[in-house]
This record gives structure tokens, C-alpha cells and sequence, in this order.
């Protein structure tokens, strides 16, 4: 503020915000007949956190301004790759899947699992690959309405046709 606008070098001003983690475009221009600067920031969206830092949909980590951001799932996973496998599985979630998650792991892109709190007790889904999670929510759905599941641990839904609780 105050600098005279010949001082004012949009690159530099470029360069020092693009050093940010959560900027993800920067634009710095100078309009000369109204005497005044303007910048343009695109930030990262954040898709999950992974390893204490927020992860776009491109797989780059980086720091929130202004703290953590709420309602995104934490991934636990070797990779970035495979922590954004995981993430696109929770986004494909119905909502009250998504609610009652407590946290995901990516061994790798086929062994994907998830705990939940489910009627008061934890559950682990095994979910496998992220593919056919429609038919694996269906399948988990009918599974805890059987009298028989209602104290289950965990339900492997790997092969939806064929699933295992315990």
C-alpha cells in the first residue's frame, strides 16, 4: 500500500505468493490509468487430509491458511496416489457414510478400508478396490439390517457378491 505503481513488479509479487503451499495460480497486473494493482489467487481445493496436511485432487500436499479445514476425510497410505484413491472411494460415499467415518488407510489401490462408528460400536469395511462402491453400500446396508450382524466388527467388501462379516 502506498508504493508507487512504477515500483510495483507483478512478477516478483507472483513469484513471492506462488512460493505458498495452498496457491495454486497467481496473477499480478498494473493498470496504469487507474494508478492501482490487482491480484489474483486461485487456491488448491483440499479433497482429504493426508499426513497432517491437506491433499488437492492433483496429489500436491499443502498447509491451509488459516487452520484445518472440517469435514474432510484424514487418509492413511504409503502414497499421495494412493491416499487420493482412498478419498475418491469417501467422495462416492453417501452422506451418512461420510458422517459417521473415523478415519481410511490405502494399503494400496486395492485394499482400501474404513472405520466407522456405527450404533455405538466401531466398525472396520474392508472395501477394496474403489470400484462398485454403489453395489458395496448396498450390500453393507443389507448386511446390518440381518439380525444376525447386529454386533458385527467388521465386513469385508472386496468382492460384494461374496462378503464376510465378523
Amino acid at each position: 500500500m502506498g508504493e508507487k505503481l512504477a515500483r510495483i513488479e507483478p512478477r516478483s509479487v507472483e513469484k513471492l505468493l506462488g512460493e505458498m503451499s495452498w496457491v495454486k495460480e497467481v496473477a499480478v497486473s498494473r493498470n496504469w490509468i487507474k494508478g492501482d494493482v490487482a491480484i489474483v489467487i486461485k487456491g488448491r481445493i483440499p479433497v482429504g487430509l493426508y499426513k497432517g496436511k491437506a491433499i488437492d485432487s492433483s496429489g500436491t500436499l499443502f498447509d491451509m491458511p488459516g487452520g484445518k479445514a472440517k469435514g474432510l476425510p484424514t487418509v492413511s497410505a504409503a502414497t499421495p496416489e494412493l491416499g487420493l484413491a482412498a478419498i475418491s472411494l469417501f467422495t462416492e460415499l453417501p452422506n451418512d457414510l461420510r458422517e459417521s467415518l473415523i478415519s481410511m488407510s490405502a494399503a494400496n489401490g486395492s485394499a482400501i478400508t474404513s472405520w466407522h462408528r456405527e450404533s455405538g460400536r466401531n466398525v472396520k469395511i474392508t472395501w477394496g478396490s474403489p470400484k462398485e462402491v454403489e453395489l458395496k453400500v448396498s450390500v453393507y446396508r443389507a448386511l446390518l439390517l440381518l439380525p444376525e450382524n447386529s454386533n458385527i466388527r467388521s465386513a469385508d467388501l472386496s468382492a460384494p457378491h461374496a462378503p464376510i462379516v465378523r
